[in-house]
């Protein structure tokens, strides 16, 4: 079974994915964790493929504000989030820790939906 066919699966029977108000994006990696994004409550959750482990990872030392996109660097241990809420991006460990606002990237940013590497 691919990722994907699992992750679906896995969604489908999260009790966490019922509880999001307001679920806005989700990624997820071969070292088989997946990431719920929640601008309902600017937070973000991760927890195994299989629905277990499940860990609330908050809001990335206060850096999410309506966080809408996620893409993960597995190579480099990092996420990185868009905020429409206030036009920037954050970016922190995986494990939710470190985390810190890249800003608006000079500018560039206008209510940014989504992310990728």
């Amino acid at each position: 079974m691919n990722i994907w066919m699992k992750l679906k699966r896995v969604l489908a029977m999260m009790p966490i994915a019922a509880a999001c108000i307001a679920l806005s994006a989700v990624a997820a990696n071969a070292d088989g964790k997946i990431y719920l994004l929640d601008n309902g409550i600017n937070g973000l959750i991760q927890a195994n493929l299989d629905g277990t482990q499940i860990v609330n990872l908050g809001n990335l030392g206060g850096t999410l504000d309506v966080p809408l996109g996620i893409a993960l660097d597995p190579a480099t241990g990092k996420m990185y989030v868009t905020n429409f809420g206030n036009n920037t991006v954050s970016v922190a460990n995986l494990d939710g820790t470190g985390g810190k606002s890249l800003g608006n990237l000079g500018g560039t940013l206008d209510e940014p939906l989504g992310i990728a590497l």
